[in-house]
């Protein structure tokens, strides 16, 4: 019989495991998702803004709309940053707002981390640009490629671009596991391959336990054919030392018999002798009988003539 608290650290043994490697195989998800994917969509939109947004920002910023370059800046959802500083980076003026679950404030609002990071920036310039200080070959580029056209006028800011930082993989399977059924191609991905892995932990683990019950039965038998065996083996002995017995009885009565016989041939034969010696005595008593009536007739005889001559 299967141990059930074996079977339930097998089960869960196989669940761990295939979360496991589910975890592993929703970590490539993941860096493809937000390393691959996040990136090349936010190349292409870098490449369309640096476009765009220099000639738009800087006619705002020289009428001085406020309201309209913020709008423009959190036009994004805040799923990338933007940021507006004066000509020598020494001040943020403007900078994408923060979102429910992202604060780019703490990114943005400093400008040495604009200084100190990777971010790409156009020039604001009045009069207004209007070429693209640089731009990305493709979507995969990794490298800018300046523009091959310059612009002329005064600086009055740059145009930071700031790519977002994905959520560690540990905030990134918590939040999906709090919204499992979040409609969502990456979370989709996620969740199927959770429920596959688990799916084949929990068919392994069945097939497992298929050759184990298996090989116990096998166990089993082997054991009660062993036990047979043994217990033949002991008949079997048993019988071999009756046989024996028996054969060290006939022994001894084939030994008695062979005694007797050899009794009975010595006593047939001294009989014979007496039988012999007995007709002997009796051939020799008729002969001493004859002359006993021999000697009897004769002493009779005598007798009779003795009281003959006596008359």
């Amino acid at each position: 019989m299967l141990n059930p608290y074996q079977t339930i650290a097998r089960l869960t043994a196989c669940l761990i495991a295939s979360f496991g490697l589910g975890t592993v195989f929703n970590y490539k998800v993941y860096d493809s998702y937000w390393n691959g994917t996040i990136n090349r969509v936010q190349t292409v939109d870098f490449n369309i803004l640096s476009h765009t947004l220099p000639t738009t920002l800087s006619h705002l910023l020289i009428e001085g709309k406020n309201l309209e370059i913020q709008n423009i800046l959190d036009s994004n959802y805040g799923l990338f940053g933007l940021a507006i500083t004066n000509s020598d980076v020494t001040e943020v003026l403007y900078h994408t707002s923060d979102r429910e679950s992202y604060s780019w404030s703490e990114q943005l609002s400093n400008p040495s981390n604009l200084l100190n990071s990777s971010s790409l920036f156009s020039n604001l310039r009045d009069p207004i640009p209007t070429n693209p200080d640089w731009t990305y070959p493709h979507a995969y580029a990794l490298e800018i490629d300046n523009g091959k056209l310059t612009n002329s006028g005064e600086i009055i800011g740059k145009l930071y671009f700031v790519r977002s930082r994905p959520p560690t993989f540990n905030k990134e399977i918590l939040k999906f596991i709090q919204s499992f059924w979040r409609d969502s191609s990456r979370y989709q991905t996620y969740r199927a391959t959770y429920i596959s892995f688990l799916l084949s932990g929990l068919l392994f683990f069945i097939f497992i336990e298929a050759i184990i019950s298996k090989q116990k039965k096998i166990t089993i038998v082997k054991q009660e054919l062993q036990s047979k065996e043994d217990e033949y083996k002991a008949i079997k002995e048993n019988y071999t030392k009756r046989i024996n017995l028996i054969k060290k009885d006939n022994l001894k009565s084939e030994n008695i018999i062979q005694g007797l016989k050899e009794e009975i041939n010595s006593i047939t034969s001294k009989n014979t002798d007496l039988i012999s010696k007995i007709k002997d005595n009796q051939d020799k008593n008729i002969d001493l009988k004859e002359e006993i009536d021999f000697l009897y007739e004769e002493n009779q005889k005598i007798i009779q003539q003795k009281e003959l001559e006596i008359q």
